[in-house]
């Protein structure tokens, strides 16, 4: 249940396997550090109460599969997220409150306005878009 600082400074880290986090609670910092991580094959965050800087400085973090978020979520150094790896994220939330999704400025310059993205938040009201 605890996957707190699992791969914390893996900075040689490019990807990871699947993994079954849908028993996890504590993802916090998970991937901090991990600045050559490129792709996460999928996360569910169904259990997850702790994620407080999991993506942190994962510099070059692109895809991303995250299921059922229900906490607000921390892009913030992540500038390369992809606008597929957005729309998974906002598509298969599972929150039951307001939460936003903080994005690094330069994600968030390039998909906060996009038509698809704006679509899928109209589709998803709990989930709002923020610029780190």
């Amino acid at each position: 249940t605890n996957m707190s600082d699992m791969f914390n400074y893996c900075s040689s880290l490019v990807s990871i396997p699947q993994l079954d986090t849908s028993s996890v609670t504590n993802m916090n910092r998970m991937f901090y550090e991990c600045r050559s991580l490129v792709s996460i094959p999928q996360l569910d965050t169904s259990s997850a109460m702790y994620m407080t800087s999991t993506f942190a400085n994962c510099l070059s973090l692109t895809h991303i599969k995250i299921t059922n978020i229900k906490n607000a979520l921390s892009f913030s150094a992540v500038k390369l997220l992809s606008k597929e790896s957005l729309l998974y994220i906002i598509n298969n939330e599972a929150a039951t409150s307001a939460i936003t999704i903080s994005l690094h400025s330069y994600a968030y310059s390039r998909l906060a306005e996009d038509a698809d993205v704006v679509a899928a938040l109209a589709n998803h009201p709990n989930i709002s878009l923020a610029s780190a």
